[in-house]
């Protein structure tokens, strides 16, 4: 990625859910290097959505083919979510 997760955006995710856990995130990256289709399947539910719009604001570098920039359906991420160390 050009741009990953801000740890930030975990803190919120786990603050606004009142929980950690785990994620597995399967998203698209489209042929601007933006996550679409994004679909998070976490340990504790209410992390989803929170989860969802951190990869939303995420930037890829977009793949090729032929040349041209192109999307890159069934990418996936794991994600062990706990409150960073302070």
């Amino acid at each position: 990625p050009i741009k990953g997760i801000e740890p930030k955006d975990v803190e919120r995710a786990i603050s606004r859910a009142g929980k950690a856990g785990t994620c597995d995130v399967k998203y698209t990256v489209d042929a601007n290097g933006v996550p679409k289709d994004i679909a998070p399947n976490c340990t504790e539910a209410a992390l989803n959505p929170h989860i969802a719009e951190a990869v939303g604001r995420m930037r890829f570098e977009p793949g090729q083919k032929g040349g041209q920039p192109t999307e890159w359906p069934g990418m996936s991420m794991p994600m062990n979510l706990t409150r960073p160390d302070r």
